[in-house]
């Protein structure tokens, strides 16, 4: 009765609750589906991304990564993909090149991970002149042919041969993470960037690090293990490698402070309507 006699104080608390509490689920709903969504690969939570201290970036220069190789005592394997790559790519049979976004994955980087390719196999420890095609640049460019296994794509006048297919769901393991249309072996950088070179200097920081860790392990002890121990970094970096671990996710904004800082402002706003 109360609250009848006061229709519009009635109004403005309902319409007030209302948008608080609608806003605040809207929020948290997103960050909750985005950023805290787990990689598309077998047991996502074991898998740690890597972030240098000194840096306070994910690029990492290929000895650092050889370097966190040797002292991964607590992890079932330690996996390096690079950051997003734009090359020219075309079939054996066509002569004019389309343009391709691909990254360059460490041996092992599908196996490590756990993702089952859709068709044919992932990247092994022998593969050099092969690719595993994206499921969506698979079923847009070859309309989903099963026959492109074997297949030769020309990827930057080198001649690579297609042995498998990305599962729909992963969309790699980028920061953030986004399916690039190729992944090829590292191996292959001096011969498909030959202007660059990623493997040997230490200035060309490229490569982004994952592990994972063994059953049982804590993410502490796995961390406390990487940070600082072993050998000196790369003659670059005289001081040996810092790092911190984190559970890897699908977006990782913790290292995004633009945007940790814009749902902080967002979520202070909310909060105050409700207050």
């Amino acid at each position: 009765r109360q609250l009848s006699n006061n229709r519009g104080f009635t109004a403005v608390v309902a319409l007030t609750l209302a948008l608080g509490i609608g806003v605040n689920t809207v929020v948290f709903t997103f960050y909750s589906a985005v950023v805290l969504k787990p990689l598309a690969v077998r047991d996502p939570d074991q898998m740690v991304r890597l972030i240098t201290r000194e840096r306070k970036g994910d690029q990492f220069a290929y000895a650092e990564f050889e370097d966190l190789q040797a002292r991964a005592k607590s992890f079932s394997a330690v996996v390096a993909t690079s950051t997003h790559v734009v090359m020219l790519a075309r079939r054996a049979e066509e002569t004019t090149p389309e343009v391709v976004a691909v990254r360059l994955v460490s041996p092992g980087y599908f196996s490590a991970l756990g993702v089952a390719p859709a068709l044919g196999r992932g990247l092994g420890a022998g593969d050099r002149a092969a690719g595993v095609l994206s499921y969506e640049t698979w079923r847009r460019r070859f309309n989903a042919d099963p026959a492109m296994l074997g297949q030769t794509l020309i990827v930057q006048n080198v001649a690579i041969t297609i042995v498998g297919v990305a599962p729909e769901a992963f969309a790699g393991t980028g920061r953030p993470a986004s399916a690039p249309d190729l992944w090829l072996p590292l191996a292959l950088q001096p011969e498909v960037l030959p202007a660059v070179d990623w493997l040997h200097d230490p200035a060309q920081r490229q490569w982004q690090v994952l592990v994972r860790r063994k059953p049982g392990v804590a993410l502490a002890q796995a961390a406390a293990e990487l940070d600082g121990g072993g050998r000196a970094g790369p003659q670059a970096e005289r001081e040996p490698l810092r790092v911190r671990a984190a559970q890897a996710t699908l977006f990782d904004a913790g290292g995004f402070l633009e945007f940790q800082a814009g749902c902080a402002v967002l979520m202070a706003a909310v909060g105050m309507v409700l207050l």
